[in-house]
């Protein structure tokens, strides 16, 4: 009789053993010792002669893009970096470097360790001083410069207690914490160093100075004309890569969720003489390998066999005769939420599953796509930063309990008049008047679905040309 009173004990262990192996097996499945699939194998010359390579963070060029560094310096094309933040905002690397009460002064020497740590790293990958454009902006702040803080009259805080750039080896030093000028510095290295290929985040990036960098991206291409290739690179999503992956040979695959008909994925090879220069070039960001003995292995995950871009389009706007409402089975997707993970025990409240965009001669619809019916009990919204060649423009619309109303969030917001909205079945349709965006060749576009007491759900900055 005893093994039966053991066996609902036994069975329970073996449930969650198995539990832990399919989660174990899910994680390994993205880094994989065999052949990339759904990637197409590149070779450097792909990218051209001039690359200019934009990270978030002092170590993001490295983690993303130091094989293909190393491969575009040895044939010859030259390379340079953006470090958009000076990196100056991370408390437990603060402490760890100024033991004590924290004060401004202790991120504003972070900023200063991790400056000093990007020349060495980089120069480990063959690149000089004057290849690597620090702009110095706050770390943990370009969401608000992006969404709030955009011109001088709303400047941005840093931990460092300033409100410009603090430090002398910037690009810009006392330049405004503002997204207008973090804009204006992108578009102006842009221009000036004129690339055939940019790297950048991926707008779908989970961290959030990581997708407000792609986004800045974006608008300075966009603004720029740029008609070179523009590849994006992930170092944030969702688990992804899993230090249940860390496999020395492995080969790095896409998130499965990302595999979708927009992306494009490129595996560029790194050999193994690249790869212990990649480590060695990780290892001289010591203020963030050293903490706590778990951000190393994060970093080193990412150093595989190859490195893995995607060369996703600007989606297309669907055009129209008639000014009519778009049906739930016209065209016009735009953004496609990837799906939830394999373990996943309830989709989240409010959850997109796609975002529309139609445009007919006098109204604009921007459908959003809610995967249960919409109710008018959730805030329902569409941000989008218009853009030309030069200058750009904000505009939000907020639908709550039915009523639509314009958000007036930065010194640049539009405030178009006949702005409306109607929700139907699964969709909530946004109507813009048409003239909003004439003169205008793209819009940096984003949907947002809240209910009380949740978080919002999201959709990743999508560029759409117009």
């Amino acid at each position: 009789m005893g093994w039966k009173r053991t066996l609902p004990g036994f069975l329970t262990v073996a449930t969650f053993v198995v539990c832990i192996a399919a989660f174990v097996a899910m994680r390994f499945a993205w880094v994989q010792p065999q052949a990339m699939t759904h990637v197409r194998t590149i070779d450097p010359t792909y990218f051209g002669r001039r690359v200019l390579v934009i990270a978030p963070h002092p170590d993001d060029e490295v983690l993303t893009a130091g094989g293909a560094i190393q491969r575009l310096r040895s044939d010859g094309a030259t390379v340079r970096v953006v470090i958009v933040t000076a990196g100056d905002g991370y408390a437990s690397a603060a402490l760890r470097l100024s033991p004590g009460p924290l004060a401004p002064l202790s991120f504003r020497h972070l900023g200063e360790v991790r400056y000093a740590e990007s020349l060495s790293a980089d120069g480990k990958l063959g690149l000089g001083p004057g290849d690597v454009i620090s702009l110095g902006f706050p770390d943990t702040g370009t969401t608000s410069l992006w969404n709030a803080d955009w011109t001088a009259d709303s400047t941005h805080a840093g931990r460092t207690g300033s409100t410009c750039v603090p430090y002398p080896w910037a690009m810009r030093s006392a330049a405004p914490y503002t997204g207008q000028e973090l804009t204006a510095e992108l578009v102006g290295i842009i221009r000036d160093y004129a690339p055939d290929t940019v790297i950048s985040p991926d707008t779908r990036e989970t961290h959030p100075d990581h997708s407000a960098v792609a986004a800045f991206t974006l608008l300075a291409l966009d603004q720029t004309g740029f008609s070179g290739r523009h590849l994006t690179a992930l170092v944030h999503y969702r688990g992804y890569p899993s230090l249940l992956a860390y496999l020395p040979g492995g080969v790095l695959q896409p998130p499965p969720g990302l595999v979708t008909g927009d992306s494009q994925w490129l595996g560029l090879h790194v050999s193994p003489s690249h790869d212990r220069v990649t480590l060695s070039a990780l290892s001289r960001y010591r203020s963030q390998m050293l903490l706590l003995g778990r951000v190393a292995p994060y970093m080193q995950v990412l150093t595989r066999t190859n490195e893995l871009f995607d060369d996703r389009p600007a989606a297309q706007i669907a055009r129209r005769a008639a000014d009519n409402q778009p049906s739930a089975g016209d065209d016009g997707t735009v953004v496609v939420t990837p799906p939830p993970g394999t373990i996943q025990f309830a989709v989240a409240p409010g959850r997109i599953d796609a975002v529309r965009a139609v445009r007919g001669p006098g109204t604009t619809w921007i459908g959003i796509v809610s995967h249960d019916e919409v109710s008018r009990a959730r805030t329902y919204g569409v941000s989008m930063r218009l853009v030309r060649e030069g200058e750009s423009a904000r505009l939000d619309v907020l639908v709550r309990d039915g009523s639509t109303m314009i958000q007036r969030i930065c010194g640049d917001s539009l405030d178009p008049a006949g702005v409306t909205s109607t929700l139907a079945g699964n969709t909530v349709w946004v109507a813009i008047p048409s003239s909003t965006f004439d003169g205008y060749g793209h819009a940096i576009l984003q949907t947002s679905s809240t209910g009380a007491g949740e978080f919002p759900f999201r959709t990743s900055w999508r560029d759409v040309e117009l």
